[in-house]
Formats: C-alpha cells, sequence, structure tokens
C-alpha cells in the first residue's frame, strides 16, 4: 500500500507541474527572455565600454606623441600647426572620453604644452583641472606640483602654497616628491617672510619623511633661520 500511495503522490507531483507550467508558460517565456536580453546587454556594454577603453588609450599616445613632436620642431610654422592639432585632439578626447585616461592625457598635454609657452594662467587651468576631475589619479599629484610651479612663476606664493599642501594632504603616502612639495612650502615661507610657518614645514620633512634626500636640506635651514631669527 506504502509503495502504491508514493507512486501517486509523484504522479500528482508531476500532474501539478505540468499544471503550474502550462498556466504560466507565458510569465515564464516573459523571464527566460528577459533573462537572455539583460545577458546579451551585459555582453554588448562589455564589448563597447572595451573598445571605448581602447580608443581612449590610442588617443592619450597620439596626444603625447603630438606633444613630443612639437617639442623636437625647429620651426615656429610647424609648431603653430602642431600646437592647433594637439588643442583639436585634446578637446575631442575630454568631450568623448571625459572620464577616462584620453581625458587625464589631455588636460596633461594642455597644461605642459602652456607650460612651455610660459602662459602661466593657462598652465595652471589645465593642471587644476587634471588634479580636481581625477584627484585619484597618478598624475593628479604631478599636475599640482607643476599648477604650483606655474602659480610661483606668476608670483602668487600663497596659491602655490595651497597646491603643494595639495599634495602633502592627499599624496604623502603614495607620491615620491611629497616631500620636495614641503621643502617649497618653507621655501616660499622664507620668500614671505614667515620664519615660523617657515621652521614647522622644515620640521615636518624631518618627522614625516627622515628618510628623504630633502631632510639634511631641511636641518640647515631650521639651524640659519633659527640663528638670524
Amino acid at each position: 500500500m506504502s509503495s502504491i500511495n508514493q507512486q501517486g503522490e509523484k504522479r500528482s507531483f508531476k500532474q501539478n507541474l505540468s499544471i503550474f507550467l502550462s498556466n504560466n508558460r507565458t510569465a515564464l517565456i516573459v523571464i527566460v527572455a528577459l533573462i537572455v536580453l539583460s545577458l546579451a546587454g551585459t555582453a554588448v556594454y562589455t564589448v563597447v565600454h572595451q573598445d571605448r577603453l581602447e580608443k581612449s588609450s590610442l588617443l592619450a599616445e597620439e596626444l603625447q606623441g603630438l606633444l613630443e613632436d612639437w617639442r623636437d620642431s625647429e620651426e615656429d610654422a610647424e609648431k603653430s600647426e602642431l600646437s592647433q592639432e594637439i588643442e583639436k585632439k585634446a578637446k575631442e578626447a575630454i568631450d568623448s572620453y571625459p572620464k577616462m585616461f584620453a581625458a587625464q592625457r589631455a588636460y596633461l598635454v594642455l597644461g605642459q604644452l602652456a607650460f612651455e609657452k610660459e602662459a602661466w594662467d593657462e598652465a595652471l587651468e589645465n593642471y587644476g583641472k587634471l588634479a580636481d576631475n581625477f584627484g585619484q589619479s597618478y598624475l593628479a599629484p604631478i599636475a599640482l606640483m607643476n599648477a604650483a610651479v606655474s602659480s610661483e612663476r606668476m608670483n602668487d606664493h600663497q596659491r602655490a602654497i595651497s597646491l603643494y599642501q595639495r599634495v602633502v594632504d592627499n599624496y604623502s603616502d603614495t607620491f615620491p616628491d611629497a616631500s620636495y612639495a614641503l621643502l617649497s612650502i618653507g621655501r616660499l615661507y622664507e620668500k614671505m617672510d614667515n620664519s615660523g610657518a617657515a621652521i614647522d614645514a622644515y620640521n615636518e620633512i624631518i618627522d614625516t619623511f627622515s628618510e628623504s634626500n630633502w631632510t639634511n636640506i631641511a636641518h640647515n635651514r631650521i639651524i640659519y633661520l633659527e640663528t638670524v631669527n
């Protein structure tokens, strides 16, 4: 009797499953279709994203190559043409790939181009955009250092100090020239006749970057400042 009842229960389950599938066929088809579409959409996104990454990288390399060509050129007409081409390609990179490496490289190349032309305002602007928009990039502290130098060339020492300070505050653990940023802060405070702030910066080099090549200079500057004051 027990065996017969078990077979009946099995037949009942199969019958119920068949009825469920029959009654919900449309819903199941929709669910399967959605799953298939989702998988297909993910695959398409991956392919498109990879394609954009490759194009972004190629454009970044092209921009760097154009900058090198501009540096190597000795003819004014050719340099002017290359400068225009750099600006055109940089705009394309920023507009087409605003969150990708091409845009980072574009801001850096524009900053370097302006810097070497001694167009300090323009250099500062582009370095600043790189640092502000891509703070996690390895290029960000480099851009901040260059922006600080641009500010120095404009005799805006206070702005330069704030830019160097951003390097110290945000990239001390990852950027090898963070100690040099502090040394620059001390140097600028000396120019501004603020010996106390300069000594504080130099002491921070000694305390935080004891293995730095700039430590001895920091020691010497502290001794000098304490002597003359």
